[in-house]
């Protein structure tokens, strides 16, 4: 925090881990306790997300990316018990299969990004458009980063097999 202040990174510090356990923290604690969401729960997060479109500007990126990203998760989890149909149920499925690696590989991809287009200036619809293709992009990429490392572990795994046969 101190080098940051001295420092400052030329992007968002709402993509910094410490700036992000909030959220974790809220997952950890949704996972264990409640499971479920009642519709009292969505009323304060739809709210939240309605006023992040029109009054977020002047909050700080810190607040604002947590304050959304718990409410957006609060309202996908309610959404989610009603969204049980099989087309759906397969597109979740993959995400959730690909998800870590995703997540691993989504900011980087929007920094990139970021760095080389001038998306900010982008007009309205051509930003949902980047958001999609970066959506499908992090996907993608996502995808190869599974199974690359799902190959070099099962090598990792033959080669330690035939080290302990050799022996």
């Amino acid at each position: 925090m101190i080098f940051w202040q001295l420092h400052p990174l030329p992007y968002s510090t709402a993509v910094l881990l410490p700036f992000r356990i909030p959220e974790l923290l809220f997952g950890m604690y949704f996972a264990t306790y409640w499971k479920k969401v009642s519709p009292w729960a969505l009323i304060p997060a739809v709210g939240i997300l309605i006023l992040a479109v029109f009054c977020f500007a002047e909050v700080p990126d810190r607040l604002a990316v947590t304050l959304v990203g718990i409410s957006a998760f609060t309202v996908l989890v309610f959404i989610g018990k009603y969204l049980e149909v099989w087309g759906v149920t397969q597109i979740v499925n993959w995400i959730s299969k690909y998800s870590y690696a995703i997540f691993l590989v989504h900011h980087v991809i929007i920094a990139e990004a970021f760095n080389r287009f001038p998306i900010q200036d982008f007009s309205q619809g051509w930003k949902y458009v980047a958001f999609l293709v970066l959506c499908l992009l992090s996907g993608a990429v996502g995808f190869v980063l599974f199974h690359v490392h799902r190959l070099i572990m099962s090598l990792i795994r033959k080669i330690r097999r035939q080290a302990r046969s050799a022996s």
